[in-house]
């Protein structure tokens, strides 16, 4: 068996681990990924909203609230102009229906300012503002919250745009590489991998592995957290609809997340979801149940009653990983071993967040005593459209 050397290992290649990817090979090292599936960031990744989100959701003082205003910025002033994708600026636009509901606006928007927000990109408007800025919304809306500052991408070819730069500055690239076995020894990591062939040595891994996260820390010996799991179902309608969804339209949030959205993707087509479906079976997370299609139409038609459901083109799902303990992003070593750095539990606002939990995961692995010098000569820039 063939023994392959890297200074750093990641596995997964979602919008997570190819933002680490992307923020590690600006340094002096040797740098891999690991991908299970025959091609990169075709999980969750694939199959989201698909939403850099202002941050005014977040509860204040954690991970997700800091890291996705961080991440905003950085995705429009450090990666928009190197780094080209299929994106829109579009607003989000949360609406309420009775007092409850408006007290919980204000509430959004008291928690944007804590998050550090921009005041100027965020703003409750009362019912005659809201209509007459969004035409076709449900009658019965009393008020909305808007913020300007929220962008809708395509989550995967931005992944896809992240490790082509990465593959740029030398980084290797696995697809069809299932993790099997992860062993430390003498200071450093051997994988074995479905391939029989070669292994992976490394002095450090970083687990961007997703909804396996959790399994991919205990298989190297650390059991330190655990993983539940919310699926999210949508429908996608043809864009010869009733309604003028150009903006993201938000349900006042629940417990369980930010509410069913209507908008309008970047090919044309309106998007309607998601739901949140609490599973623990991996393997389904993309997995469809038509019976939700129902739930799905009339929390739609409750934002916009004219919206036209009889040009459903598909559905898909996808599944939003959370830690059981803290119900936050997880960016830490594992406790008994400084080179073995879990991102986990990286449900919604992961997108908005990830080039701020890379930068996060850089400082781990500097603490981990690895010297990261940076390349003279990086190529920053890379184009999938």
């Amino acid at each position: 068996m063939k023994t392959l050397s890297f200074d750093v290992v990641i596995i997964g290649s979602g919008i997570v681990g190819s933002a680490i990817a992307y923020e590690l090979s600006k340094y002096k090292i040797k740098l891999a990924v690991l991908e299970k599936n025959p091609s990169f960031a075709n999980e969750t990744t694939a199959t989201n909203s698909g939403i850099i989100h202002c941050g005014f959701d977040a509860e204040p003082n954690t991970l997700k609230a800091k890291l996705n205003v961080i991440g905003n910025k950085l995705w429009q002033e450090k990666i928009f102009p190197k780094v080209k994708f299929p994106r829109k600026q579009s607003d989000s636009v949360v609406i309420a229906f009775d007092d409850e509901e408006r007290a919980e606006l204000l509430h959004l928007y008291n928690k944007g300012i804590q998050n550090n927000l921009n005041p100027k990109s965020l703003k409750i408007l009362d019912e005659k503002a809201t209509k007459k800025l969004y035409h076709n919304l449900n009658p019965l809306v009393v008020s909305s919250l808007v913020c300007t500052n929220s962008w809708i991408i395509d989550s995967k070819k931005a992944s896809l745009a992240f490790l082509q730069i990465a593959k740029n500055n030398d980084a290797h690239l696995f697809e069809n590489t299932k993790v099997e076995n992860i062993e430390f020894k003498n200071n450093v990591f051997f994988i074995q991998t479905n391939n029989p062939d070669f292994e992976f040595k490394t002095k450090v891994v970083i687990n961007a592995a997703g909804t396996f996260a959790d399994e991919i820390s205990k298989l190297a010996g650390y059991p330190e957290f655990e993983q539940r799991f919310l699926r999210g179902q949508y429908l996608i309608l043809s864009p010869l609809n009733n309604v003028d969804a150009k903006s993201i339209f938000f349900m006042t949030p629940t417990k369980y997340g930010k509410g069913v959205i209507v908008t309008t993707k970047l090919n044309g087509n309106i998007m309607v979801g998601p739901t949140a479906e609490e599973h623990n079976q991996r393997d389904e997370a993309k997995s469809v149940d038509l019976k939700l299609a129902k739930n799905i139409q009339e929390i739609g038609h409750k934002i916009f009653p004219d919206l036209n459901f009889s040009n459903i083109i598909t559905t898909y799902a996808a599944s939003r990983s959370i830690d059981v303990a803290t119900s936050d992003f997880i960016i830490k070593a594992a406790d008994k071993n400084p080179c073995f750095i879990n991102v986990a539990g990286m449900q919604s606002p992961a997108i908005s967040s990830a080039p701020a939990i890379a930068k996060e995961v850089k400082k781990l692995v500097l603490k981990a005593k690895l010297t990261l010098s940076p390349k003279e000569n990086f190529k920053d820039k890379a184009e999938i459209l």
